[in-house]
């Protein structure tokens, strides 16, 4: 979420931006947000993939369980 509201913010600057200077400045700003959003996202592919696992070996512990 955070993520989510720096790029809005870093869209918004680029937008307005006036100059060279603030187009680059807002640029920058802009590929960080995105870099971050990146980022969160792999984390959060991360846990559930971590949460997938763990899902899937409980479910096959409870299979051969009732197979027995």
């Amino acid at each position: 979420e955070a993520a989510a509201k720096q790029l809005a913010a870093a869209s918004e600057a680029l937008t307005e931006a006036e100059g060279a200077r603030n187009r680059v400045k807002a640029l920058t700003q802009t590929i960080k947000a995105y870099e971050q959003g990146l980022q969160a996202m792999r984390e959060g592919l991360r846990r559930v993939s971590v949460r997938e696992q763990t899902l899937a070996r409980d479910l096959a512990a409870s299979e051969a369980e009732i197979a027995q």
